[in-house]
């Protein structure tokens, strides 16, 4: 025996007797660890604005205020939520512990599809692909409307993928897996990015049948129930989403006072605005998230690629499963092409893709123990664990509790993505393309919903709101940025009230106040329209302008509210969200 051959590496047979690696129980140990994980995430990880302004709608329906029916039908899921919690991030981590489920269904439909064309150790190297990706990890529960319609998605596809599973009523589970599209289709409208998965099994199951005219009238009736199911729920949806004027947004608000009719707006030309911002050409939006997905997923990187030169030059696929399986790849894609590829977007779109990668799972599952396999995914995830900062959520509690103590009823408010439930959103969500349709239409919708209704709370929770710091900031029109200046003040944290500052020894001040009601003196006397008024003194201040200034040598202050309970100036952190 040579030296050499004395330090030959132990053969893959000894590997796999060491590791166990013909048992299953490293990947569904891996499994389980992960998702233990992510139940403590679901109620300590922070939340995500997104998650924010879902419940926003959810809280809007249940008070008879949403103003929109696409793209909402998950609120009538959720309504009952308001009605235990007053504090939304308390509902929303409720609503997390569903979206855990549904991601759940996803797994068990990823899995059960990966079995059509891998190994049993393949198809669960599949699901482990896919809950160890970071962006699927970290947001799987998110409180948003993908892990719903990705659960349904894949429903359906597992269902229309057995044929097996239909032997005794094909036409009912047929008609389940439509209902399930149309659901998700009803949930979000970028359920069409799956058509590739649907037409790639649709076309496998026509070419392995044994009777083709019947399961490809089996595929078109489950097409037609999905239009149907889409079109009943939208119906029955859209009668309970009356358009109320107490329901429009500032920006419907604003345009209404500019003079422009919004009669003829229906939730069709809100399709068509949202189809027209769903895809672009040419460099993506969100070109570094979408690299850091991929950079934070090492394994992605690998099979992703790995699977599709397999599809283009593998030559022992049969009865059309290159096509099939290049159905399910495809939606990696839409990366170049669909504008909203945010982190929560790969939980949407990797759930087929990972289905496909099961192939090249299986090739690597033949060479290496999948103990290996199930560590290394797992190991991988240890960085996106270690960032997350359990305080930001408690500081985003805090927040909300302490602008429900401040005003017990309900007022409207300003902000970047709904924080606080149960009160009057006055302005649009925040969004890049939103910011940019605002300032495209150079409509001041600030102030006119401040001419329309009185707004006395304004968070800064968002940096686009640095503007009040920086006179030379161009985010927000002038008139809009004027009225914001002059009409709040900050009292703790991202809390700003609508009140005045009035410096001792200075000269009277003329101001336009855009938020009436009751205003207390706080620190010192003032003199307001002739009168003096004391500290402690509550009295109504009309929209309008007026003149006022301190009395003595102490600072006073104007606060809306009648003796409202002001947190401690230093009170309130400032860390109130995640990095992503």
């Amino acid at each position: 025996m040579t030296l050499a051959n004395s330090f030959r590496p132990l053969k893959l047979r000894q590997l796999r007797q060491l590791w166990g690696v013909n048992d299953a129980n490293w990947g569904w140990a891996g499994l389980s660890l992960l998702l233990l994980v992510q139940g403590w995430l679901v109620f300590n990880k922070p939340l995500h604005w997104d998650e924010f302004f879902y419940y926003l709608e959810v809280d809007r329906f249940a008070r008879g205020h949403l103003h929109r029916a696409l793209q909402t039908f998950h609120v009538r899921l959720f309504a009952w939520l308001p009605t235990l919690f007053e504090n939304n991030v308390d509902a929303i981590v409720v609503g997390r512990i569903f979206m855990l489920v549904c991601e759940f269904v996803t797994l068990l439909a990823i899995h059960g599809i990966a079995r059509r064309f891998a190994s049993r150790g393949a198809a669960l190297l599949a699901v482990l692909l896919y809950i160890s990706a970071s962006y699927v990890f970290l947001n799987g529960f998110s409180f948003r409307t993908d892990p719903i319609a990705t659960a349904a998605l894949m429903s359906a596809l597992y269902l229309l993928s057995r044929p097996e599973c239909l032997k005794i009523r094909l036409w009912v589970m047929a008609a389940i897996a439509g209902g399930l599209t149309g659901f998700a289709a009803i949930i979000t409208i970028k359920s069409v990015l799956y058509a590739t998965a649907f037409a790639g099994i649709a076309y496998w199951r026509w070419r392995t049948a044994e009777r083709p005219v019947r399961d490809l009238q089996i595929m078109f009736a489950s097409g037609f129930f999905a239009i149907a199911c889409f079109i009943l729920l939208y119906i029955w949806h859209a009668q309970g989403v009356p358009q109320l004027p107490e329901a429009r947004s500032s920006s419907e608000i604003a345009a209404s006072s500019a003079g422009i009719s919004h009669a003829n707006r229906t939730s069709f030309s809100t399709l068509r605005d949202a189809a027209s911002r769903m895809f672009f050409i040419g460099k993506p939006h969100n070109l570094a998230l979408i690299i850091t997905g991929f950079l934070t997923s090492p394994a992605l990187i690998a099979l992703v690629p790995m699977t599709g030169w397999a599809l283009a030059t593998r030559r022992t696929f049969q009865n059309g499963e290159r096509l099939a399986l290049l159905g399910l790849w495809l939606p990696v894609t839409t990366l170049i092409f669909y504008e909203n590829t945010a982190p929560y977007f790969f939980v949407f779109m990797l759930a087929p893709v990972c289905c496909a990668c099961a192939i090249s799972l299986d090739d690597i599952s033949r060479r290496v123990p999948l103990a290996f396999v199930t560590i290394g995914l797992v190991a991988l995830l240890i960085p996106s664990i270690a960032t997350q900062n359990p305080a930001i959520i408690r500081n985003q509690h805090q927040l909300v509790d302490t602008a429900h103590r401040l005003f017990p009823e309900r007022v409207a408010y300003f902000d970047h993505a709904g924080m606080i439930g149960g009160f009057d959103k006055m302005n649009n969500f925040m969004t890049p393309w939103g910011m940019k349709k605002y300032r495209a239409d150079k409509v001041p919708i600030y102030r006119r919903a401040m001419e329309s209704k009185a707004v006395p709370l304004l968070l800064l929770n968002w940096w686009l709101f640095s503007f009040l710091d920086d006179p030379d900031d161009s985010t927000f029109l002038k008139e809009d940025a004027d009225a914001l200046r002059e009409n709040y003040i900050k009292i703790a944290g991202a809390i700003w009230v609508a009140g005045r500052n009035a410096k001792a020894g200075n000269p009277p001040l003329t101001s336009e106040f855009l938020v009436p009601g009751p205003y207390t003196v706080l620190g010192a006397p003032v003199l307001f329209d002739g009168i003096q008024r004391a500290p402690g003194e509550v009295f109504e201040i009309s929209r309008g302008k007026h003149v006022f200034s301190a009395i003595g040598n102490k600072d006073a202050r104007l606060v809306w509210g009648r003796n409202p309970d002001l947190p401690e100036a230093g009170s309130l952190p400032l860390l109130i969200w995640p990095r992503s």
